[in-house]
């Protein structure tokens, strides 16, 4: 787990193995290698080919292609020193919390499935301001504040990375 929070390991989670799938230029940027697939040379081979259940979302070529708005936010942080993406400190939550986070978690995740389904076929109008502070008033109802209160103080109390 160390060696994947590495500067190394981020590369080789992010972009795989130097020389087989991406090289890096003069400037410190990794680029794929031509025999890899991106959104602009579909139909070679892709990084699930290699055995990666991921590659970066922040691909330039994948961004202009896919996700123009994320062009500038690439160019922003993407490929600067150290910078790959959010690592995440791991979180401990005592034996209390982590039974309070599992029952309002459980319950607050089938009511956004719920609901979620509910407007993406139609049955509730998402650009009705009502529906949706309906929708946001129910988590509230089902403890939303305060699995945020338990996530938030768990959160100060982690040494941060």
């Amino acid at each position: 787990m160390n060696w994947l929070y590495s500067e190394e390991g981020m590369v080789w989670h992010t972009f795989g193995v130097e020389g087989s799938h991406h090289t890096v230029r003069p400037d410190g940027l990794h680029t794929w290698m031509d025999h890899m697939t991106t959104p602009i040379a579909p139909g070679r081979t892709p990084m699930g080919a290699y055995g990666f259940f991921a590659i970066t979302p922040w691909h330039h070529d994948r961004n202009t292609v896919y996700i123009p708005l994320m062009v500038e936010l690439a160019e922003s942080f993407v490929n600067r020193p150290n910078y790959y993406y959010h690592v995440a400190p791991i979180i401990h939550f005592t034996e209390s919390e982590s039974r309070t986070i599992a029952d309002i978690q459980t319950t607050i995740n089938q009511t956004r499935d719920t609901y979620f389904a509910r407007f993406v076929m139609g049955h509730v109008d998402i650009n009705s301001d009502a529906a949706w502070n309906a929708y946001i008033n129910t988590l509230n109802g089902l403890g939303l504040q305060r699995l945020i209160d338990i996530r938030t103080e768990a959160f100060h109390r982690t040494p941060q990375p």
